[in-house]
């Protein structure tokens, strides 16, 4: 008798449909992800980060730490697919689909020097706590030089 939805089933798909299989069941937003960070990628490309501001909605509530931990992982599971997804690009695809629920955020820009090269960096912040673009210790080497919140 064959077992319809159940492991027999799971054991015949390719590794390659378990792959999407798995990301699809673990980052519920990762569709609406990919074509922020697609868009964003493309708007900072072409008209840059003055233009490209514009499309993130005013947001006044603070999101709960889930939904926050949701969002930053969709957005790191699909910007692997989108060439070029920077910090800067992954910071906007997030504060996106934040503002869209109502949920405020900024973006932070840091520099640092490293090799004689100065190397920056954008984090997001929500409800006081870092969402995506590093962890509290790795952020503490760059000096911060912009505070980016949506017009």
């Amino acid at each position: 008798m064959k077992q319809i939805g159940g492991l027999a089933e799971y054991r015949r798909l390719t590794w390659l449909a378990k792959f999407w299989l798995k990301i699809f069941l673990h980052a519920p937003h990762l569709i609406e992800a990919f074509s922020i960070i697609a868009v964003v990628r493309l708007g900072l490309s072409t008209v840059g980060y003055n233009r490209v501001k514009h499309i993130v909605p005013v947001a006044e509530d603070l999101a709960q730490p889930e939904t926050l931990k949701s969002f930053a992982l969709a957005v790191r599971r699909s910007a692997v697919l989108v060439p070029g997804a920077s910090c800067l690009t992954q910071a906007l695809a997030v504060q996106f689909m934040l503002a869209r629920r109502g949920f405020t955020s900024s973006i932070k820009v840091g520099v640092r020097e490293e090799g004689g090269k100065i190397l920056a960096h954008a984090w997001l912040i929500s409800a006081d706590r870092v969402v995506i673009g590093g962890s509290g210790t790795d952020l503490a080497a760059y000096t911060p030089i912009a505070h980016l919140t949506p017009p």
